[in-house]
């Protein structure tokens, strides 16, 4: 199993949020954060833990994985082949796993924020674009039922 942690300090090209910690989606700020665009990431944990990161670029658009590096929130993944990377864990949840997409486990669904409502991603993370003011959002889901929308980003 190929798992890649990630960490960041920064990602070339992307202005970084100020504000780091966990507070309630609706209490985010872009106010601090540089570059002429903005977008949000909205982290739902088993527990109902929201976390929430807005991130600044100059760019028409951010893709998935650069916004992800950019809010600074560690995570884990596994590359599946030609399906691209599936997400083991984000901001330390599972703290530990055995393998990546254990069958009947919790898993995090993705979802992008545009146009003011939440969409499922129906592509690989690898080709998601954020547009400004969008969002990108994960709730870690049961391995049963429909996986809930995230709550809106922040207004700015």
């Amino acid at each position: 199993m190929r798992r890649i942690i990630v960490s960041l300090v920064g990602a070339a090209g992307l202005a970084l949020p100020l504000a780091c910690g966990s507070h309630p989606v609706g209490n985010g700020t872009c106010s601090d954060v540089s570059g002429s665009n903005h977008a949000w990431l909205v982290v739902v944990h088993g527990s109902h833990q929201t976390v929430d990161r807005c991130v600044g670029f100059d760019s028409a658009a951010i893709n998935g994985i650069d916004l992800m590096k950019a809010s600074q929130v560690q995570y884990a993944t596994q590359k599946f082949g030609s399906l691209g990377d599936a997400f083991c864990s984000i901001d330390n949840e599972p703290a530990h796993y055995a393998s990546c997409l254990p069958t009947n486990s919790p898993y995090w669904s993705d979802w992008v924020y545009q146009g003011g409502h939440w969409k499922s991603v129906t592509t690989t993370f690898n080709k998601v674009k954020v547009s400004p003011g969008g969002g990108l959002g994960w709730v870690y889901t049961p391995p049963s039922g429909n996986p809930p929308a995230p709550p809106n980003p922040p207004s700015s």
